[in-house]
């Protein structure tokens, strides 16, 4: 950084004069360094301010320009968003004009599609109607009553019955409006189709004891059991465990 000429500071040495001894005397090298970092220092704080305010003019600049920039560019996107307005509401015209001479069966087309007096100034008027209906708010507004007019209108009921007429107009209008619990249709069951056999286990138990002479037989297809005269002499069948009796549903 070059802080400009220091009119020979590095070279001279400051002289004092001494009233005790009524002497001259030099600075010593310190106090020399010392005097030459102040004077630098604040040369810097100078240079500084100085940059600092051509930084704040150059900010301005260009700020300014921006800004201008910025009008000019809102303006003509303005101006050319209307001419795009006017554009759009000319066509829906032409368009309308078009189709109402789709449906004369008398129209003759030599004069072209939409025939004389079609200009952008003998339509003026229908295109000023159409740039009112295409504004925002005629647009809400419109979409708001369409919405109102598919709205259920509440019910009114007469103010002049009793109480208790009224309650039981409601309950009944209330159970005409509910409908019943639909149950699933069970589809019907093909012959060809193969049936799962289920598994059918009865809690019945089976003991064969040693002592016993009987023969304990049960039916199964009636569950019910009775005793039996054993003709035969069983072995030991006292370690047989338990037995569950099983059979397919019959088809």
């Amino acid at each position: 950084m070059n802080f400009g000429s220091d009119n020979g500071m590095s070279k001279k040495k400051k002289v004092f004069y001494d009233d005790y001894t009524g002497g001259f005397y030099t600075e010593s090298r310190m106090e020399n360094l010392k005097r030459k970092c102040n004077y630098r220092s604040k040369m810097a704080e100078v240079i500084n301010r100085s940059e600092g305010s051509r930084l704040h003019v150059a900010l301005k600049t260009v700020d300014t320009a921006k800004h201008l920039f910025e009008m000019k560019s809102e303006r003509e996107t303005t101006f050319y968003r209307e001419c795009l307005k006017d554009h759009l509401a000319y066509k829906h015209v032409l368009e309308g004009i078009s189709k109402e001479r789709d449906n004369d069966s008398s129209w003759d087309g030599r004069y072209g599609k939409y025939g004389q007096g079609v200009n952008r100034t003998d339509l003026d008027p229908q295109i000023s109607e159409q740039l009112v209906e295409m504004a925002p708010e005629v647009k809400r507004k419109r979409q708001a009553e369409m919405l109102l007019s598919q709205r259920k209108k509440p019910e009114v009921f007469d103010r002049n019955m009793k109480t208790p007429d009224l309650l039981g107009l409601v309950r009944n209008k209330r159970a005409k409006s509910s409908s019943p619990v639909r149950r699933k249709p069970v589809a019907p069951s093909n012959g060809s189709g193969r049936k799962t056999p289920k598994l059918i286990l009865p809690p019945i138990t089976l003991t064969l004891s040693r002592e016993s002479t009987a023969d304990k037989v049960v039916n199964v297809r009636n569950l019910q059991s009775t005793n039996k005269r054993s003709n035969t002499t069983m072995g030991d069948s006292s370690g047989l465990p338990t037995v569950f009796v099983t059979q397919f549903e019959p088809t």
